[in-house]
């Protein structure tokens, strides 16, 4: 681009004055001593204020200026008298010319920059050979090294590249493979490093892409990509040949925005199980996490620190590893599109304080102990529309396995929702453990060998008697300071609703899971849990569609059951352990709406009916004393009894009777005789009677 033309300064402006008056068109201009002035070519002002004159002076000779061109820039050229002063001053042209030029020149140094983003190196320039036999590591290194000093990508043609470690520099813009295969011989190492080995002096990697590579760890390796950095694109590549502990990508902390994607990730199947330790296909990590995973001797949360957050995992196949997908103090990550197969112990793990993550649309299949894994921490996390398939867990897990998906220990304001979940594990979801403010809603769940959705204060171990479908302890606390899992802290805040849940049987019918199970354990407190518009599908498998076990009812507070559906209808396949129990809500659920004959058999030693589990309308067909109810209720809940002749009622203080006495039908009456009662204040109140 021709730039306009700019003329010299003359320092301090130091004026000199005309020597002979000028007309307005002569070319020569005579001035007292024109060494004041710039050489020529250049400018120069007549004059004073706005009525000044600019000229351009084409030579010097003596104190002559010569080939001067009159009223330049725009100003008026006129006559002038002698002693008129001349300097070089800064001009409207000085201002002008500078602008023009400066946008010239920016837009030639865009231009510039527009034509070296586009800069390819080949590796095979610098000496790689890419035979497989030959260490083409120095080499690449090289290519590497220079491409980050101008900005360029480096580009693997075909062939099989033998390296150790090849470290990306900050500036590279990319590492672009045509059908390149590197193989490591790098012991426990890197293949591919967005930094240096020493963590003590990490330098970032940002805006580089690390796109379609085979890239095979030799059972040598223990990391095929490491990303350190920011705004990195990982994709297209195919990592395999992984050994125990490796994680076929890596991306640690302080890395943000970063995208891996439509990848293909095969790390090692863990056979027999425990053959091999934490090996993942990807982990993204904070920077530390302590011995008790993330909580302290009190059995509180550490808060992660060098957090990495805002990166996105999606649309890659994983398979095998230990932890096939693992956010370790991540936040704010996506997962999403990633098909996940055959992972011995967990699927996808938020483990420890890995908070605000997104989980979804996520296909799971195979993984031999759990799909989804919350714990220690990991918080503010949603769990949606994923698909986890476990119909059969594979061999290699030597595990009955634990929940398609859980969360406990600390794992709180989780939401678990739309998942479609076919489970042979223990559990379809899984929730406990000081794991307050839990939503788990509008998932579908077909079995769970034990139960397909579960919730617990506590483990117990050994499991106490009624203790049916807890989950086992399989060993104490991690932090020997803590008197138990629960450490004394409770369960709180728990929704369970909208959920369709299908019952398990086994093929030859020797396992029987149940439907929903509640569980108040030891001495923790299970406070505000609501349990609403559930269906549960089951048969008669010989377990129950809800089975709620309360170690001590005046821990279980503020518990809401209500507007459930049981298909097919069976009140006996729904069982409360403990007849103390007290709800706030136990209205509108399926089994209530049917009407209950009683007779001896279901009146108990104490002359008491058990409420529980029926409906609210009882026919006593059989002569006997009635001392009142049992089971868990709510306040407010009405009972109807229609009578038989010789019914006898008891007045007491748990049964209060109008006219504070007993009652007994006539041997001559019809079976129309109806009363009422509500539940008051820890007590049934007779509220009518039609006799």
């Amino acid at each position: 681009m021709a730039q306009v033309e700019m003329f010299a300064a003359k320092a301090n402006s130091p004026a000199t004055e005309l020597t002979a008056a000028i007309t307005d068109v002569a070319t020569t201009v005579s001035v007292l001593d024109a060494s004041k002035l710039p050489d020529a070519p250049n400018i120069a002002t007549i004059g004073v204020d706005e009525s000044a004159e600019t000229v351009r002076y084409a030579g010097k000779s003596g104190n002559d200026l010569t080939g001067v061109t009159r009223g330049f820039s725009g100003t008026v050229a006129k006559a002038w008298a002698t002693g008129v002063g001349v300097a070089r001053y800064f001009t409207a042209y000085d201002a002008d010319a500078l602008r023009e030029n400066v946008a010239g020149h920016s837009a030639e140094l865009v231009s510039v920059s527009e034509q070296l983003a586009d800069i390819t190196l080949n590796v095979k320039m610098f000496g790689a050979i890419g035979n497989g036999i030959h260490d083409d590591t120095p080499a690449i290194q090289s290519c590497i090294n220079y491409a980050a000093t101008i900005g360029a990508y480096v580009l693997f043609p075909p062939g099989i590249y033998k390296i150790s470690t090849i470290y990306i520099k900050n500036g590279v813009r990319g590492l672009t493979s045509n059908s390149a295969v590197l193989i490591s011989t790098a012991s426990y190492g890197k293949v591919i490093s967005c930094t240096t080995d020493n963590l003590d002096v990490l330098q970032q990697v940002n805006n580089c892409t690390i796109k379609g590579f085979t890239v095979n760890l030799d059972q040598i390796a223990s990391i095929g990509i490491y990303l350190y950095g920011c705004d990195n694109d990982v994709s297209d590549n195919y990592i395999y040949g992984a050994r125990t502990g490796s994680q076929l990508i890596r991306v640690t902390y302080d890395s943000h925005r970063n995208k891996i994607h439509n990848n293909k990730l095969i790390s090692a199947i863990d056979e027999p199980f425990a053959t091999y330790t934490d090996m993942s296909c990807i982990i993204i990590e904070g920077k530390q996490y302590n011995t008790w995973a993330g909580l302290n001797e009190s059995d509180e949360v550490i808060p992660g620190t060098n957090t990495s957050y805002d990166n996105k995992v999606y649309d890659n196949y994983c398979e095998g590893g230990t932890h096939t997908i693992g956010l370790r103090q991540a936040e704010r990550t996506i997962v999403k599109g990633n098909t996940i197969k055959r992972g011995s112990h967990r699927g996808i793990v938020l483990s420890p304080y890995a908070c605000y993550n997104l989980i979804t649309n996520n296909s799971i299949a195979e993984c031999g102990s759990s799909g989804i894994h919350l714990a220690y921490g990991s918080s503010h996390n949603h769990v949606v529309d994923n698909t986890i398939d476990n119909l059969l867990i594979p061999a290699i897990a030597g595990l009955t396995g634990e929940g398609a998906i859980q969360s406990y220990i600390h794992a709180k304001d989780n939401f678990i929702s739309g998942n479609r979940i076919i489970s042979r594990y223990r559990y379809g979801i899984y929730c406990g453990i000081h794991s307050d403010n839990t939503v788990i809603a509008d998932n579908f769940v077909d079995g769970g060998t034990r139960c397909a959705i579960a919730i617990e204060s506590e483990w117990s171990s050994p499991a106490a008697t009624g203790e049916n479908y807890g989950r086992p302890n399989y060993s104490a606390p991690d932090n020997p300071t803590w008197v138990s899992w629960d450490n004394g802290k409770g369960l709180h805040n728990i929704v369970i609703s909208n959920n369709k849940v299908k019952k398990y049987v086994s093929d030859d019918n020797t396992v029987r899971g149940a439907g929903i199970y509640i569980g108040q354990g030891k001495v923790s407190v299970l406070d505000s849990l609501s349990v609403r518009g559930n269906r549960i599908i089951g048969y008669s498998n010989g377990s129950e569609d809800l089975y709620v076990y309360v170690n001590d009812a005046s821990k279980f507070t503020n518990a809401s059951i209500s507007g459930n559906d049981s298909f097919p209808n069976q009140p006996l396949r729904n069982l409360f352990t403990n007849t103390n129990t007290v709800l706030t809500d136990y209205e509108g659920n399926s089994w209530q709406k049917q009407t209950i004959s009683v007779n001896a058999s279901r009146i108990d030693s104490n002359n008491l009916i058990d409420v529980s589990i029926y409906g609210n309308f009882y026919v006593i067909v059989t002569p006997a004393t009635i001392a009142g109810f049992k089971g868990a209720t709510c306040e407010g809940r009405e009972i109807n009894l229609r009578l038989n002749p010789n019914i006898t009622l008891v007045h007491s203080s748990a049964l209060k009777l109008k006219g504070n006495a007993n009652v007994t039908t006539p041997s001559t009456a019809n079976d129309n005789l109806i009363m009422k009662f509500v539940y008051i204040s820890g007590g049934w109140l007779e509220s009518s009677r039609n006799f």
